[in-house]
């Protein structure tokens, strides 16, 4: 699979977002849900437009 994103740029997006892995392998699932309203922020300051999932 190839995803192209365009503008570049994106991967400050998920520098930002993401956290630099400790060591070469999958961490441990976390057992906290991740911060939507955090993530949603970091996008906005990126140009990307996001939105939480409705709830059911």
């Amino acid at each position: 699979m190839l995803i192209t994103y365009t503008p570049g740029g994106i991967d400050k997006f998920f520098a930002e977002v993401g956290e630099p892995a400790q060591r070469r392998e999958l961490p441990p699932q976390s057992d906290t849900p991740p911060d939507v309203d955090r993530i949603i922020e970091i996008a906005k300051r990126h140009g990307i437009q996001m939105q939480p999932m409705p709830n059911a």
